[in-house]
């Protein structure tokens, strides 16, 4: 008799703090569902299209923030100074610019190729629109302009013909790249559109662009990038048009094994692993 009585009053007790629990919730407002920040942040174009699951940036620092903090590297910056060219001047080369390769004719004007970025190379690309395909002119394809022509406040480099767009190929997998957005006589915008390692075509963003290269672009992508396509809308229809990036800067997933950082798994990283061999201080 003793146990049923103390059963029931245990069930009373409980029912008594399930009502007095519910009472006091029902006492709460409804809380308003929080809105989710994109991960580009504010000032993310709004206009970004769903496709391939991009994330965009217009606003630099807040792109290599998202890069830095979701673990990936800084592999390097491109931005063309180590070129030769004189002030206020032009010069009309042949495909492609590699990173750390003398270019024709006579080494000029990058004698020593690019340096800041490796396994990066710029050519252009005889298509407009969606060129799914490397497709380069070949000689005379590139234009390097000196810093002070045309406005500009560094030395750039731009597709060589206009009607052409440029092409930014990565030959490592890349998960975020961006750049200054650069274009000559035409605009005021140009598409930027992105490539998988398998020239898979993962979205596109119209932005700013101007001769200065004030305006930035970033893309951040969860499958590996293997090519950017600049290209200036208007150059189809009105023949306009000299598109390009400066201050190029690429970010890629770290692989564990690489420690000297060079992109590849080799004889360097072996040795640098032997040398450290031993416990951990």
């Amino acid at each position: 008799m003793t146990k049923r009585i103390m059963a029931a009053a245990i069930a009373l007790v409980a029912v008594s703090l399930v009502a007095a629990i519910t009472t006091d919730l029902s006492a709460q407002p409804l809380q308003p569902q929080q809105t989710v920040t994109p991960a580009g942040g504010t000032d993310a174009p709004p206009t970004a299209p769903a496709q391939g699951g991009l994330i965009w940036f217009d606003n630099q620092a807040e792109f290599e923030a998202f890069n830095a903090c979701a673990g990936n590297v800084l592999k390097g910056i491109e931005n063309y100074e180590e070129s030769i060219l004189d002030l206020n001047s032009t010069f009309f080369f042949d495909d492609p610019l590699e990173s750390g390769v003398p270019n024709l004719p006579g080494g000029f004007p990058f004698p020593d190729g690019m340096t800041g970025l490796p396994n990066l190379r710029v050519q252009s690309n005889l298509g407009g629109g969606d060129p799914t395909d490397e497709n380069p002119r070949g000689p005379d394809g590139l234009l390097a302009v000196s810093a002070g022509d045309s406005g500009a406040i560094s030395d750039l480099v731009v597709a060589g013909t206009q009607g052409d767009s440029l092409d930014l190929i990565f030959t490592d997998e890349k998960s975020g790249v961006g750049f200054n957005t650069i274009i000559f006589v035409g605009g005021p915008s140009v598409e930027v559109r992105v490539y998988s390692t398998t020239n898979g075509f993962l979205g596109m963003m119209t932005t700013p662009a101007n001769s200065v290269g004030t305006n930035f672009i970033g893309v951040w992508s969860p499958d590996p990038i293997g090519r950017i396509n600049i290209f200036d809308p208007r150059s189809g229809a009105e023949g306009l048009g000299f598109e390009g990036g400066d201050n190029i800067q690429a970010w890629e997933v770290p692989c564990p094994s690489d420690f000297d950082g060079d992109g590849n798994v080799g004889a360097s990283d072996l040795l640098t692993l032997l040398v450290n061999w031993g416990p951990c201080p």
